[in-house]
């Protein structure tokens, strides 16, 4: 019975989730990452930059911020329609 329930366990799915958080300093983004590293797989991290600079005065930033907003609904679509 108790191969069983472990056997049942290993086939249970991973799920991936996506969080976008605002830190207000490096020091908490420090500790932040090394929390989250040591409690579970990370498969991806970045730090964003600020581009709001660039947004309010770049009009082909703005584009293709719009092309990739876009793109990800119709990604996003696509996907729960062929799951």
């Amino acid at each position: 019975m108790k191969v069983k329930i472990l056997n049942e366990l290993n086939k249970t799915k991973m799920i991936k989730i996506n969080i976008t958080l605002e830190l207000q300093d490096e020091h908490k983004v420090y500790w932040f990452e090394q929390y989250i590293k040591d409690q579970y797989t990370v498969l991806d991290y970045r730090i964003l930059p600020d581009t709001s600079d660039l947004y309010e005065r770049d009009d082909t930033f703005k584009r293709l911020c719009k092309a990739v907003k876009d793109a990800q609904l119709i990604k996003d679509r696509y996907i729960n329609e062929n799951r």
